[in-house]
C-alpha cells in the first residue's frame, strides 16, 4: 500500500516538475534517506554493543579486593563470582518462584494500619494484588531453566556445604568477603579470650539472673514515676537469650587479627542499655569537641585559619570500648552530675546502679563456652558508644587544661580525633593523653606534605593557614558497593549514585569535583553499572545542584506519608506498590531483598537452641497420622511445648478450653512429636506473626480448627493453593 502511494506521488511529481528539478529532488531525497538510515543503523549497533557489554552478565572476577581467600582451597569460578558480589547481593528470580508468605504478611500489615479504608477497599487491594501475583508466577512457569546467576548461586551453596572446614564472612573494614579456615578462626578467637585480665569463664548461664536484675531496675524507674507504665512494659525483658561473640578479620593488618563483636540483641540488658543511650544522647550533642559526621567538620574547617607554626595531627584510641573502665565512667558521671541531671529526672543513685549493672552484666558465649568481660563494655552493646564518648570528652577536657601550649582546634568522632597544634608539641600532647589512665592508650599520626586523613576526608593545610578538604577512601577499601545486577529496586541504585555524588561534592572543595566524578564512575563501572545510565543520572544531579532545585525535606516527607516494607521481586513488587498507592496515595513503599548471598555465608555466632527461641511460628507432627499442629508463641518455645504436653495429660481431658492439638490427642489417642518440633517462621511483629500462623495452617494438613484461619481473607486461597 505504501509503496503504491509512493509510486503514484513520484508519477505526479514527474508530470508537474521540470526534469532537472525533479531529478535534483529525487537525488537529494535519496541522500537524506541514506544519511538517516546510516545514522539509525550506527545508533542501533551502538545500543547493541552497550547492552551486550554492560548488561550481559555479572563481571567481578578482576577485582581481587572483593574476595580475600586466606585458605589454600582453589575456588571454582562460579563460587568466586557469587562470593565476590557480597552478602547484600540479591539473586534475581528468573525461574525459581519467590516465597508468597512475606508478600501477604506485609500487605495485611499495611491494610491493618489504614483505619480509614473500608472493608470493600481492602478487598479490592487484595484482589488486585492476588491477580498481579498470579500473573507474575504464571510468567515464571514458562521458564524451564535456571538463569546463570541462579545456577552459580546454587552451585556455590552446594560447594560451601561440601567444605565445612572453611568459613565465609565479611571483613572488619573495607567491605570484602573473607574466606578462612574454621580451625584457624576458632584458635585465634580463643587465644584472645584466654586473656585473664579481660575475660573469665563462667560456670553457668546467668541470663535469667541478669534479666531479673534489669527488670527490677526498670520497675524502680516505674515506681519513682520517671517512666510511664507503657514504656516500662516495653523496656522489661522476657525470654532473653545469651549475647553471642563473633570475630571479623582485620584484613588491613599484616598479621592474623580479629575484631571481637558481641551481638546483644535480645540479651537481658539490651533494652536497658538502649534507655541509657537515649538518656545521654541529648547531653552528648552539647559536647564542645564532638562532630556528628564528616560534613559538619567540612563546614567547620571553612572557618579555620591556622598560624604558620601549627600542624595537623590525628589521635586514635586502641580498642576503646573494651578499655573503658567502669570506675572511670562512674567518677565522670558523679563529677558532671549537675549537668547530666538537667537531661534526666533519674536520681544519681539509681542512674549509677544502672551503669554498674550494664558493666557487670557484660557476658557472652563463644563456641559453647560462656565468658564474662571483667571490665569495659562490649562492642555491640547499645550503651558502649555513648559511655565511651563521655569518657573521651572528659579526657580531652582535662588534658587540654594541662598543656603548655594552645590547641587551635580539636574535633572528635567516636575514637578518631583531629587537632591543630604547634609543630614542636607532638610529644607533649601524646604523653599527656597516654598519662590520663593506664587503660586508655592513644596513638598519633602526623600530617605529611601538609595533609592528613580524618574519617573519609583528606584535610589539607594551605600556605595561608586556611584548610581545604577532599573526599577520601582508605587504601584498604574494596570499592564494592551494591552491584547493578542485584535484585534491588532501580530507585535504590539511583540513590547510591546520588549519594556518591553528594559526598564527592559536599566533602570536597570545588577544585576536586571533576577528579572525584572520575573516581565515582570507576567505582560504579567496577560494580557493573552501565556507564551511559550513570552519566545521565550524574548530569541530572549536577544540573539540579547548579539550579538549586528545592526538594521536600525528609521531615516533611515523613509527616505526610505512611511507610510499608515489601519484599522486592522485580516486576511484582512495583505493581503491588502501585495498587496500594491507587487507594492510599500517601503510602510510601520501601523494598527489602528476599534471597541474598549472605544467606549462604557462614554462621559464626553460636546458634540459639530451638527450645530457647521466641516470637516463632512452629509445627509439631502427629505421630499417628499425616497431620500436624501449627502454633505461634512469644515465649520460649520450650515453655509453650510444656503447656501443650500438660494439656495432653489425662487429668485435662474434659477441660473446655483445650487446644486443637489436645483435642486431636484425646479423640484419636495419637501422640505428638514434641521433641522434633520445627520452627517454620520467626517474626517479632505480633500481627505479622498471626498472619504467618494462618498462612502455615492453610498450607499444611493440620489438626487446627477452621476458626484459626477465619481472619485470613479467602481472596488469598487461590494463590496459596497454587504457589504456597
Amino acid at each position: 500500500m505504501l509503496q503504491r502511494s509512493r509510486a503514484d506521488l513520484i508519477v505526479r511529481a514527474r508530470c508537474m516538475l521540470p526534469n532537472d528539478v525533479f531529478d535534483n529532488f529525487i537525488e537529494r531525497s535519496n541522500n537524506n534517506f541514506n544519511k538517516l538510515f546510516k545514522a539509525i543503523r550506527q545508533n542501533n549497533r551502538r545500543k547493541l554493543k552497550y547492552l551486550s557489554a554492560d548488561t550481559s552478565s555479572l563481571k567481578l572476577d578482576t577485582h581481587n579486593k572483593f574476595l580475600l581467600n586466606y585458605t589454600t582451597l582453589d575456588l571454582p569460578e562460579p563460587v568466586r563470582l557469587i562470593l565476590s558480589a557480597g552478602p547484600q547481593f540479591s539473586i534475581p528470580f528468573k525461574s525459581v518462584k519467590p516465597p508468597i508468605a512475606p508478600f501477604i504478611k506485609d500487605l495485611e500489615f499495611c491494610l491493618n494500619n489504614q483505619p480509614t479504608l473500608t472493608v470493600r477497599d481492602k478487598d479490592i487491594i487484595r484482589a488486585r494484588s492476588v491477580n498481579v501475583i498470579n500473573n507474575f508466577y504464571a510468567g515464571l512457569s514458562r521458564f524451564n531453566r535456571l538463569s546463570p546467576l541462579e545456577c552459580s548461586f546454587f552451585f556455590t551453596r552446594k560447594f560451601l556445604r561440601d567444605h565445612p572446614e572453611i568459613l565465609v564472612t565479611r571483613s572488619d573494614k573495607g567491605n570484602s568477603t573473607v574466606i578462612t579456615y574454621k580451625t584457624e578462626y576458632v584458635q585465634h578467637m580463643k587465644a584472645m579470650l584466654e586473656d585473664s585480665t579481660t575475660y573469665a569463664i563462667l560456670p553457668s548461664d546467668p541470663t535469667q539472673k541478669y534479666q531479673k536484675s534489669a527488670n527490677n531496675l526498670i520497675q524502680e524507674l516505674l515506681d519513682t514515676e520517671i517512666i510511664e507504665p507503657g514504656y516500662a512494659r516495653k523496656l522489661k525483658r522476657h525470654n532473653s537469650v545469651i549475647p553471642k561473640m563473633y570475630g571479623l578479620r582485620k584484613t588491613h593488618k599484616p598479621n592474623v587479627c580479629y575484631r571481637p563483636v558481641v551481638s546483644c540483641v535480645d540479651s537481658p540488658i539490651y533494652n536497658l542499655a538502649c534507655f541509657v543511650h537515649d538518656t545521654l544522647a541529648p547531653l552528648a550533642s552539647t559536647f564542645t569537641y564532638n562532630i556528628k559526621n564528616s560534613l559538619e567538620f567540612v563546614q567547620f574547617a571553612r572557618t579555620v585559619s591556622l598560624p604558620p607554626d601549627y600542624m595537623l595531627v590525628s589521635l586514635d584510641i586502641v580498642s576503646l570500648f573494651t578499655n573503658v573502665p567502669k570506675q572511670l565512667v562512674q567518677d565522670i558521671i558523679k563529677k558532671n552530675w549537675s549537668v547530666i541531671s538537667a537531661y534526666t529526672e533519674i536520681p544519681f543513685r539509681l542512674f549509677n546502679n544502672i551503669i554498674v549493672h550494664i558493666f557487670e552484666t557484660s557476658y557472652f558465649t563463644f563456641d559453647g563456652i560462656i565468658y564474662k568481660q571483667l571490665d569495659g563494655t562490649a562492642m555491640g552493646n547499645p550503651a558502649s558508644p555513648i559511655l565511651a564518648n563521655l569518657v573521651v570528652n572528659e579526657v580531652i577536657f582535662v588534658v587540654l587544661n594541662t598543656l603548655s601550649f594552645r590547641v587551635e582546634f580539636l574535633k572528635l568522632y567516636v575514637d578518631d580525633t583531629i587537632a591543630a597544634i604547634p609543630k614542636n608539641a607532638t610529644s607533649e600532647l601524646l604523653d599527656k593523653f597516654n598519662g590520663f589512665h593506664h587503660k586508655l592508650k592513644f596513638t598519633m599520626e602526623l600530617e605529611v606534605d601538609q595533609k592528613i586523613n580524618f574519617l573519609d576526608l583528606t584535610v589539607m593545610r594551605n600556605s595561608n593557614g586556611s584548610i581545604c578538604t577532599n573526599w577520601y577512601t582508605k587504601p584498604t577499601a574494596s570499592g564494592r558497593i551494591l552491584n547493578y545486577f542485584s535484585e534491588h529496586s532501580t530507585v535504590q541504585k539511583v540513590g547510591i549514585i546520588k549519594n556518591l555524588m553528594f559526598r564527592a561534592y559536599s566533602l570536597s572543595d570545588v577544585d576536586f569535583h571533576r577528579i572525584n566524578e572520575v573516581v565515582i564512575k570507576k567505582l560504579l563501572r567496577d560494580n557493573n553499572y552501565p556507564i551511559n545510565w550513570v552519566n545521565r543520572i550524574m548530569n541530572n544531579y549536577r544540573h539540579r545542584l547548579n539550579n538549586r532545585t528545592p526538594t521536600i525535606s525528609r521531615g516533611e516527607q515523613t509527616a505526610k506519608s505512611s511507610h510499608i516494607a515489601l519484599p522486592y521481586v522485580r516486576g511484582l513488587s512495583e505493581n503491588i506498590c502501585r495498587i496500594l498507592r491507587d487507594k492510599i496515595p500517601e503510602v510510601s513503599c520501601a523494598f527489602y531483598p528476599v534471597r541474598k548471598v549472605g544467606e549462604i555465608f557462614s554462621k559464626i555466632k553460636d546458634s540459639t537452641p530451638n527450645m530457647y527461641r521466641s516470637n516463632v511460628v512452629y509445627r509439631i507432627e502427629c505421630g499417628g497420622c499425616d497431620k500436624c499442629y501449627i502454633g505461634m508463641t512469644k515465649q520460649y518455645l520450650k515453655n509453650r511445648l510444656y503447656q501443650h504436653e500438660y494439656d495432653c495429660r489425662l487429668s485435662n481431658k474434659y477441660k473446655n478450653d483445650k487446644t486443637a492439638l489436645a483435642d486431636h490427642h484425646f479423640q484419636t489417642g495419637h501422640l505428638f512429636g514434641f521433641e522434633d518440633v520445627k520452627v517454620v517462621d520467626f517474626e517479632r511483629n505480633y500481627f505479622k506473626r498471626c498472619v504467618s500462623e494462618m498462612i502455615n495452617i492453610y498450607m499444611n494438613n493440620t489438626v487446627n480448627l477452621r476458626t484459626d484461619i477465619q481472619n485470613l481473607s479467602a481472596i488469598y486461597a487461590n494463590v496459596l493453593e497454587n504457589y504456597g
